[in-house]
């Protein structure tokens, strides 16, 4: 009858059973049971195996933000690649298979070396979408990132692989056979395509790998899947964005959207985000989120911002790169110090003439930010530094957050949404609902059904989101 041992990420040779048979313990959601040949010695199995799973739980997050990082730019890329047809099926295939990696691999405990190192190497070769749309044409870029996206694709589709329970088992089996192992396989075909992208793309990759040392967080971002429903909120957003876009009124510099805690707020900043990016004005966002400690950070918010900036605007972007040369751990040092040294400084010295509308910073929630008083103080300095620059902040009305701003008094436009009437939006949301939910069999019923529970709403989004939730 065969034994067998238990044992968790590290374990030695006392923990192989007879046969060279070894299960993972039971906390684990699944079980893998590895079989070795009895050529190795059973101790040289178990120390080359701990080698590899020391690591695994500690770096499943540094695996996560790799993936997000590529699937943001494979976003990116698939808008700047409508003029070019035959890039746009893969873009599209990478995208959803990057998204499937996530979810899968936020499934699994740890992971393993060869993992983080494939998805690392992979950011490495991320440049700066806009140098790329610049060049998107020419026939050698467009071969370049043809490439780039199929090997980003079948390395999103290893790790799904490698996430599955059946996929961890695989790799297991085969710890011991390189030629076998997809992720070894891959990162053959990742030297090739760098050649490739340091020949062509070289100094945009480059500028990357700068400006990541402002090591911004991208989980900030906004999601285009929490904008306000179709046809809702209309009248705000259609003010919002004109007021964003217009040179009309340049001394109008912040616009602060306050409402108590459930009136649409980020549903409205999302939309707005959303809106912007597709008309090329949006120099970035952070959407603050208490429960995210770094969502929540003042530090990772000055530079955050710092980092989508020097994105959108080239004149800032080379004086960043000057910045973070004379200081490449700017990121880890004081709040007050960040924003002198990436703001106050840099931003006078930077001009965007030849941009034919604003950009704009979208900042959401600002009353979940840890120091929301000192961060809008800062934020009414920041729109006081420059002309091309405009920023919209959504908060709860705190009275921090108003003192805050006051020094901006005289180029802020103020919005209190308890003076917008959202009944019929609020209805229209409802509404929609129901008719998803139970149909359009009876028409009657669903109308009289999204008025009552429109009433008791009493104005408030979030009552409907929970209702339906």
């Amino acid at each position: 009858m065969k034994k067998y041992s238990s044992f968790d990420v590290n374990f030695g040779a006392d923990d192989i059973g007879e046969n060279g048979t070894v299960q993972l313990g039971e906390d684990t959601r699944f079980t893998v049971n590895l079989v070795f040949g009895a050529s190795r010695p059973l101790q040289d199995v178990a120390r080359l195996l701990s080698k590899e799973a020391t690591t695994a739980l500690a770096f499943k997050v540094v695996l996560l933000d790799n993936i997000d990082k590529i699937l943001e730019f494979s976003e990116k890329i698939m808008g700047f690649v409508e003029v070019v047809a035959e890039l746009n099926p893969i873009a599209e295939l990478v995208v959803k298979a990057l998204k499937a990696a996530h979810e899968n691999c936020q499934k699994i405990s740890g992971c393993h070396n060869d993992a983080i190192a494939l998805m690392g190497e992979m950011v490495s070769l991320i440049c700066l979408p806009e140098l790329v749309n610049d060049k998107i044409k020419e026939p050698a870029t467009k071969e370049v990132m043809y490439n780039f996206l199929v090997l980003a694709k079948d390395a999103a589709d290893a790790l799904t692989e490698y996430a599955s329970p059946s996929g961890i088992s695989f790799y297991a089996r085969n710890w011991f056979k390189p030629k076998w192992d997809s992720f070894a396989k891959l990162r053959q075909r990742f030297t090739a395509v760098k050649q490739n992208m340091d020949l062509y793309l070289g100094a945009s990759t480059y500028l990357v790998q700068m400006l990541d040392r402002l090591h911004p967080v991208l989980k900030a971002h906004y999601d285009p899947d929490h904008s306000c429903l179709q046809g809702t909120r209309a009248d705000i957003l259609h003010d919002i964005c004109d007021w964003a876009i217009s040179h009309q009124d340049p001394q109008t510099k912040l616009f602060w959207l306050y409402g108590i805690a459930g009136s649409g707020k980020s549903s409205i900043a999302s939309s707005v985000a959303s809106s912007l990016d597709q008309q090329g004005c949006l120099a970035g966002c952070f959407f603050f989120k208490r429960d995210i400690p770094e969502c929540r950070s003042p530090q990772h918010f000055v530079s955050t911002l710092a980092y989508y900036i020097a994105r959108a605007c080239k004149p800032f972007r080379d004086v960043m790169l000057q910045v973070l040369q004379d200081d490449p751990d700017i990121a880890s040092k004081a709040v007050r110090l960040q924003f002198e040294t990436l703001f106050t400084g840099p931003l006078p010295k930077s001009s965007q003439l030849s941009s034919p509308k604003p950009l704009v910073m979208i900042i959401d929630a600002l009353d979940e930010c840890q120091d929301a008083g000192s961060v809008s103080a800062y934020l009414a300095q920041l729109a006081g530094l420059t002309s091309w620059l405009k920023i919209f902040v959504t908060s709860r009305p705190l009275p921090e957050i108003e003192k805050g701003l006051y020094p901006a008094i005289t180029f802020m436009r103020k919005f209190d949404l308890y003076h917008a009437n959202a009944h019929s939006d609020i209805f229209q949301y409802t509404r929609t609902w129901l008719l998803q939910v139970i149909g359009n069999d009876d028409a009657n019923f669903v109308e009289e059904k999204a008025l009552a529970l429109t009433k008791k709403a009493s104005g408030l989004f979030i009552h409907q989101e929970t209702a339906i939730s």
